[in-house]
């Protein structure tokens, strides 16, 4: 295999770019997240000729049937698994460093399956391709990871409410059109092509098909790759995925049963230094701030020990209060024993983070705790980590072509 010419910037190939992960990996490009030299668009032949921006630029969508991946350095994946099992193999090919997030490749053996921050040391050895879990996987690893080194992680109970988003454009579609028609005719037989049953004002106690053993796909997809992420291929562990009528943003309900005991204070200092999580534990004054006394956390270290509010005034006491970066702090502790306010796909905030509240440990026992996780499902659940995963790919073989190019 003859690898693609490489400068310093890539050149980037998003398929699936019409869709809604491509949508939102397109935002976050936009954003500056991702330098490149240059970026192809490519979906399928009904999006192909449409133009999207992207950075300030307009950039023509290619249909996929007809691309040359030729010249790319990065082909990030963004549709479906029957598109990723025929197409990745033609973009490996061309030499291109390939980045899967369909799920196709998630239990292959020659494949990584990467979260940054957990097992990321394996694209040091620079695969041509690699695999990127499942939006939910994600931060259930990050935190399983950390808490199996604190006190040992027993068994995991887990069930997830997972939004309409996470069938792309057309699964929100359909929920806002039988919301619509529900509204206006209660009688109606609603659309029920990406859901079954309808999910307007429904919820569905499944997640993808149904599997003999009364599993769900989406279930089992969970227990497996976090199995394979974290490197404990017996991990214990009971998950239930539900479809909510939510349009964007997933949830869960977490319950893990510790080998050692946990104190609420440490579990919360804990989970708010994880890289991209934040911990609301706020008090709501009568005037409407939001105060929060005790540890602020900035960037995984303690910047303020005080009484804030989100305004950045102190409330009372005589510690200055926080004026770090608005936005940046990732957890304010109040007095480490009583759970606060509970973030929401609606209200949680920062849509590239990871948002923890209702943090308890177990009135049963002290080996075990309990709490509510939200995320924005398409972003930091997957365009964020898609891309991290691939500047970190990118480096390591750029690292790699150094050293075999160097002189001995």
């Amino acid at each position: 295999m003859v690898r693609a010419q490489r400068s310093a910037d890539p050149c980037i190939v998003l398929v699936g770019a019409t869709g809604a992960l491509g949508a939102a990996v397109l935002e976050l490009i936009g954003e500056h997240r991702m330098r490149h030299r240059e970026i192809r668009l490519v979906a399928s032949a009904q999006s192909a000729g449409r133009e999207i921006p992207v950075g300030g630029r307009t950039k023509t969508v290619h249909d996929l049937e007809d691309f040359d991946f030729a010249g790319a350095d990065l082909v990030l994946f963004c549709a479906s698994e029957a598109v990723s099992r025929r197409w990745v193999p033609v973009a490996m090919a061309a030499g291109a460093l390939v980045v899967d997030a369909s799920g196709a490749f998630s239990a292959h053996p020659e494949v990584p399956l990467v979260v940054p921050s957990v097992n990321d040391c394996l694209l040091a050895e620079c695969p041509e391709a690699v695999a990127v879990p499942s939006g939910m996987t994600v931060p259930l690893t990050l935190l399983l990871h950390a808490v199996e080194r604190w006190r040992g992680v027993r068994q995991v109970v887990m069930s997830t409410y997972e939004s309409a988003s996470g069938l792309g454009h057309q699964g929100v579609d359909e929920l806002l059109e039988g919301s619509e028609l529900t509204l206006s005719d209660p009688g109606a037989e609603l659309p029920a092509d990406r859901f079954r049953p309808a999910l307007a004002f429904n919820v569905v106690p499944a997640v993808d098909r149904l599997l003999e053993d009364g599993a769900s796909c989406q279930e089992r997809r969970l227990v497996e790759e976090t199995r394979r992420v974290l490197g404990l291929p017996d991990a214990e562990m009971a998950v239930t995925c539900v479809r909510v009528p939510v349009v964007s943003g997933h949830g869960a309900t977490l319950f893990v049963e510790t080998g050692d005991p946990v104190d609420r204070q440490g579990l919360v200092e804990l989970l708010a230094s994880l890289p991209d999580f934040v911990v609301h534990d706020d008090l709501v004054m009568d005037d409407g701030r939001v105060v929060r006394d005790g540890l602020v956390w900035h960037d995984g270290r303690v910047v303020r020990d005080g009484l804030v509010s989100d305004d950045g005034r102190a409330v009372c006491g005589d510690r200055a209060a926080y004026d770090g970066p608005a936005g940046r702090a990732a957890f304010v502790l109040r007095d480490g024993k009583t759970p606060g306010s509970v973030p929401t796909p609606l209200t949680a905030g920062d849509p590239d983070r990871f948002h923890v509240g209702r943090v308890r440990v177990s009135p049963h026992t002290s080996r075990g705790f309990l709490l509510w996780l939200v995320f924005d499902n398409l972003r930091a659940g997957g365009a964020s980590t898609l891309l991290r995963i691939a500047r970190i790919a990118l480096a390591s073989r750029a690292s790699d072509e150094r050293l075999k190019s160097s002189p001995r």
